[in-house]
């Protein structure tokens, strides 16, 4: 935060006016441990859900971690670059990734890739 005071002498006497801007950054801190865990068949219903808000992004399995002062509202979107199918015979990795962004005010919030 910059705080700025402007001072004015002469008519009724001097007055101060006192200017404050915020000052604003999107801070997001990822986990050193980024595994999800290992599901097979009989398990598969343990798989985390996608998260969709910052609310479910900051807890586990997630544990992002972010700032206090975003310029805006975060947004959370998270997709697999696969569908899990634990009962398929073969072993499979899927990758999880998370997007994460600040709806800044009257602007429209970008999603990359778009």
């Amino acid at each position: 935060m910059v705080e700025f005071i402007i001072c004015k002498d002469g008519g009724a006497g001097r007055r101060d006016i006192s200017v404050v801007l915020e000052c604003c950054q999107l801070e997001v801190a990822c986990p050193r441990i980024t595994d999800l865990g290992a599901y097979d068949c009989k398990a598969v219903g343990g798989i985390p859900a996608l998260p969709t808000n910052q609310d479910e992004a900051q807890v586990a399995p997630y544990n992002i971690v972010f700032g206090d002062d975003p310029c805006g509202t975060i947004l959370v979107d998270a997709y697999d670059d696969a569908t899990p199918d634990a009962c398929g015979g073969q072993d499979q990795t899927i990758t999880r990734t998370v997007f994460i962004w600040d709806d800044l005010p009257g602007g429209t919030p970008v999603r990359i890739p778009s």
